[in-house]
């Protein structure tokens, strides 16, 4: 028996998220989250819908990555002698 996702729309994304429904307009225009549009025809007003795993994916992918460590620099040995 297959399982019932629902499916989202912009607005609960928007709401979810706390940002305006036109981010979330832009983020599915761009590509960068994934939905289908189930406009009737081509050229009508979108009506998006979005997959709650896509938007998990997402969001893992937004989220800030801690910066990864560098080696410690070498101290440059001094080409000058000495003369104390």
């Amino acid at each position: 028996m297959p399982s019932t996702v629902r499916w989202l729309t912009p607005g609960d994304i928007a709401a979810t998220l706390g940002v305006d429904i036109a981010k979330v307009h832009a983020w599915l225009k761009s590509g960068e989250l994934v939905g289908c549009d189930l406009a009737e025809r081509r050229g009508k007003r979108p009506r998006f819908k979005v997959n709650p795993v896509e938007l998990e994916a997402f969001l893992r992918r937004r989220q800030v990555q801690p910066p990864v460590p560098r080696p410690p620099r070498l101290k440059r040995l001094s080409a000058v002698p000495s003369y104390v």
